[in-house]
């Protein structure tokens, strides 16, 4: 799939050509997020700023280290020429038609893909926001856009000067630009910049930044799972009566592979210490059945 076409058409297709919109995604610690009201305006699927200026990047690939969440916000603010220091970042909602990953057909995040298939995606996105938001502008200045300049998230005209937010409005009922114009290499100012802060890098320092680990929700399930001892080994009979004894324990089944047992309980502490106590006999009859200093040897032989 040409990432170049799907950027600077299929995303405009999204792009919320009316006022404020109700935008629903978990922020840069995990939280559910919600946005709504006068503050807040979506110029497309990737953009959304706020009446004080401050742009939030909509993530469509989640952050596991790797650093997508400063990435994608890079090549936004970059096309913006927005603040860094006023451009936060939230993970965008379930929405596959909007923020399928490019190479998967799908929403994900692997593979080395988010910056790749994202590139040229995300700085269209911020070339048009930037464009609507100069062209805004223009009209409330009744000045050319050609005469527009844009510095740290504020425009300039003349004696005139106004962030972001003071024109948005305006711009959410343009007609974004099919091919909204872009910089070129010489003119980057934030991509590619060495020591550019991350944006998770406060909460991850101070402990506030919420893991999969750490998420809970009402009625939340716990799975532990008992694997075979040998590779290869299935289950032959499961015996759950000492983990029906564990406080918190719920149910135990067997993979649909039977290469191990899924317990079920109310919390993690019940759930380990419940598939600790299952008895299950194993079929290790298609198992490997070398000793780790034997498969050492084979490998060196290898």
């Amino acid at each position: 799939m040409d990432a170049n076409q799907v950027s600077r058409r299929n995303f405009l297709k999204g792009a919320a050509a009316g006022s404020v919109t109700l935008t629903i995604g978990f922020n840069a610690r995990g939280v559910l997020a919600v946005a709504k009201g006068e503050n807040v305006t979506s110029l497309n699927p990737f953009v959304r700023i706020g009446s004080d200026g401050t742009v939030t990047a909509i993530a469509k690939h989640f952050e596991m280290g790797q650093g997508t969440t400063t990435g994608l916000t890079t090549l936004i603010a970059e096309e913006m020429d927005a603040d860094w220091e006023q451009v936060r970042v939230e993970f965008a909602p379930a929405d596959n038609e909007k923020y399928k990953n490019l190479f998967f057909g799908m929403q994900g995040t692997g593979g080395s893909t988010a910056i790749a298939n994202s590139f040229m995606q995300y700085r269209n996105a911020g070339a048009a926001a930037r464009d609507l938001l100069v062209r805004a502008a223009a009209e409330e200045w009744g000045v050319d856009p050609s005469a527009i300049s844009v510095e740290k998230g504020v425009l300039f005209s003349g004696g005139r000067s106004g962030h972001f937010g003071k024109f948005v409005a305006t711009a959410s009922e343009l007609l974004p630009e099919d091919q909204p114009k872009l910089k070129t290499p010489d003119q980057f100012r934030l991509i590619g910049k060495d020591l550019l802060p991350r944006k998770d890098s406060a909460d991850k320092t101070d402990g506030s930044a919420i893991f999969a680990i750490d998420v809970k929700v009402p009625g939340m399930v716990y799975v532990a799972i008992r694997r075979s001892p040998k590779f290869g080994g299935k289950v032959k009979t499961v015996d759950a009566d000492k983990a029906g004894k564990i406080p918190g324990f719920i149910d135990a089944k067997t993979l649909p592979t039977k290469a191990g047992v899924a317990v079920f309980a109310k919390d993690t502490w019940a759930a380990f210490k419940a598939r600790d106590a299952l008895e299950v006999s194993w079929d290790f009859s298609a198992a490997e059945q070398r000793s780790n200093d034997e498969m050492r040897a084979d490998l060196a032989r290898l």
